[in-house]
């Protein structure tokens, strides 16, 4: 009986997000959702106003949180 890992947790794509809002602006509700294409309705419910506060109409993953690169790109590009 161990905890669930966030690691197995998986990230939303664009065109799953986009599927999300297309249905949405169809009409249908978000347990209606969940019933078409199986993602849970809290997820569905965050999509939804995530979407609706963003400005432009990408689908598009934040940038995530994470330790800074230890190189810059111009060093990147000298190692290549």
């Amino acid at each position: 009986m161990g905890r669930v890992l966030k690691t197995k947790r998986k990230e939303l794509s664009p065109t799953h997000r986009a599927k999300i809002w297309t249905l949405h602006k169809e009409g249908y509700n978000p347990s209606e959702i969940h019933a078409r294409i199986g993602t849970p309705c809290l997820t569905i419910n965050r999509v939804i106003a995530r979407q609706i506060l963003n400005l432009d109409s990408s689908f598009q993953s934040r940038p995530q949180s994470g330790q800074p690169k230890k190189i810059s790109q111009q060093g990147t590009r000298a190692l290549i």
